[in-house]
């Protein structure tokens, strides 16, 4: 049920920065374009999208934890801890209505 328009933790890609500037999305790049311009973490590898590969699924909504830890340590620099708050309460929404949970 996974689409291309969203990333694997259910971030609409058309409204990311990153994505007009060229992301390769979750899937075509194993790696990660916001990583790389909003978070100083030495790496492009994603934690969410290497956890959700590593279990063997398409995206976080398929597994049980959601939301997990990860989504609450993963927070774009640019938000106050209500945004982010919200975007994780959007997202879950989101991927439990794709995944039918």
């Amino acid at each position: 049920m996974y689409t291309q328009n969203f990333s694997v933790c259910g971030v609409d890609c058309y409204i990311c920065d990153s994505f007009e500037d060229g992301c390769r999305n979750c899937d075509a790049a194993k790696e990660c374009d916001f990583l790389l311009r909003h978070r100083n973490v030495g790496t492009t590898a994603c934690p969410i999208y290497n956890c959700i590969i590593g279990k063997g699924f398409e995206s976080c909504g398929q597994c049980e934890l959601l939301p997990c830890n990860l989504w609450s340590e993963f927070k774009y620099s640019g938000w106050t801890e209500q945004e982010h708050k919200q975007s994780i309460i959007d997202r879950v929404e989101l991927l439990r209505k794709m995944y039918g949970r």
